[in-house]
Formats: C-alpha cells, structure tokens, sequence
C-alpha cells in the first residue's frame, strides 16, 4: 500500500523510485512507497492517496490536478478491488453540508460494486448508491485517521476510507440510484454518435463539451 503522487517529469524516462503508469489524456502516475510526513497518521496503517500530473507541464514542483475523467478512472480502478463485497459498519460526516445528512443512510449497506459514471465515483450498495463527486480538491485515501480537511468517514468491515476536501466543493451522497441525465461517456461515444449530437446542436464548442448532458466525464483541463 503505496501513495501514489505527482511528480514533474520529462516526457520520457522513470521517475527516481517508482514504476510510470500511463493514463488517458497525457497523465503519468509515480507509485512510491507512502511517505508518512503526517503525524496525525497512524504510524502502521496503511494508506494511499491518487494524484496525477499532465506530463507536458514544465513545473518543476509536485501540482494539485483537479480531478476529471481520467483522474476518477484511476481513482475507482484502485478502490474497486478493495471495496466489493465489504460492509459500509458507520458512516461519520465532518460537515454541514446539506448532503451529510442523507449519506449516513448507507450505513449497514454492503458495497456491491465501484464504477465510474462520468466525474462520479459510483458505489453499487445493496440498497441505493453512493455518487462521490470530487470537486476540485477531493480525494479518498484508504487507511490513517481523519485531519483538519476531512468531511466523511467510511467506515467499512476491515478497512476505512477517508474523504477529505480542503475546498469543500465535492460531495458524497446516498441516491435511490444512479445520477439521472447524463450524457454518453467521453471514453465509451463513437465517432458516429459524437458527430450526430455535434451536428444537433448551435452555439461555442467547450461550453458544450462541458455539458454533462451532452457529453459526459469532461471538464476545463481537457476541453481546453
């Protein structure tokens, strides 16, 4: 149970200790060994955290992504196998958010699969959903104790999940289903369909590649 950061590299070649994932939209990942710089964190528990960078970037320092299509991919690709088939024992909220108070609904509810639904995370329960969205500065990070920007707990048989949000723009809430009019998915539409709902509608180009409903998954860095 590694962490998985950002680092800038150059286009080709290996980041110092750590294999290269690639990913959609130009993004490389490093996996390093955690790096337990937090003292609030419990000295043995395991943990990791999903960042990533543009690698045509020319920073020389660590960047904070603001998490789109590709991003939430790597996010549910990590947490699906960790996630099935346990139990959501507490759910603990941090926030006066108007979406705290329905999300501990999901207590006693077992995760019965972690999809991605264009920018959500999607936790299949066996009764409703969980549809995290992560704004601009969320994450989820497996293991450790909650700190100053923390706003859930979940609290699952055998492993917690931590949803922190500095910005407090993400959310996760409990649904009787599925985020309802969304758009095809910006990975799954072909040339065909794309063209056809190109054709269909007037006006400028990214306003309508980020709408949701036209088109789902995009947003600012990868319209631009």
């Amino acid at each position: 149970d590694g962490e998985i950061h950002a680092e800038a590299l150059p286009a080709d070649g290996e980041g110092a200790g750590g294999a290269l994932l690639r990913n959609h939209g130009g993004l490389r990942l490093r996996v390093a060994p955690g790096r337990r710089s937090d003292p609030r964190r419990q000295k043995n528990s395991p943990h990791f955290s999903i960042h990533c960078i543009n690698i045509h970037s020319q920073a020389k320092e660590t960047l904070k992504p603001i998490p789109e299509l590709p991003e939430v991919e790597t996010v549910v690709r990590t947490l699906a196998p960790r996630l099935a088939g346990r139990r959501l024992v507490e759910v603990r909220c941090f926030t006066r958010k108007r979406w705290a108070r329905a999300v501990r609904r999901a207590a006693g509810k077992k995760v019965l699969e972690v999809h991605r639904l264009g920018k959500y995370i999607i936790l299949g329960l066996d009764d409703g959903v969980l549809a995290i969205h992560l704004g601009m500065t969320g994450r989820l990070l497996a293991g450790g104790t909650p700190g100053p920007h923390t706003r859930a707990c979940l609290v699952l048989n055998g492993l917690t999940v931590l949803f922190d949000d500095p910005r407090q723009f993400a959310s996760v809430r409990w649904l009787p289903r599925e985020p309802e009019g969304l758009g095809p998915d910006a990975l799954a539409v072909g040339a065909a369909e794309f063209t056809l709902r190109l054709r269909s509608r007037k006006g400028s180009l990214k306003p309508l590649l980020l709408n949701q409903s036209f088109l789902r998954g995009l947003g600012n860095i990868y319209t631009d």
